[in-house]
């Protein structure tokens, strides 16, 4: 009986010490996901406030006709 008690200790704390790493892991991984989301959503805000707005002309560049 004892040993059956030591042997589930052992394998709950074998267990523990393999899911700490691996939960961490998870949760560096989860936060980077997270902070690129962030990161993508405040350049797409930016770069639409940098537009300008639509139906007016583009400004005069290497596209735009020139006459001559």
């Amino acid at each position: 009986m004892t040993t059956v008690v030591l042997g589930a200790s052992y394998l709950s704390a074998s267990l523990l010490t393999m899911l700490v790493p691996i939960a961490t892991v998870i949760a560096m991984v989860a936060w980077g996901v997270f902070l690129i989301r962030r990161h993508e959503r405040h350049r797409v805000h930016v770069d639409a406030r940098n537009r300008p707005p639509a139906g007016t002309d583009a400004p005069q560049g290497s596209r735009s006709p020139q006459g001559g």
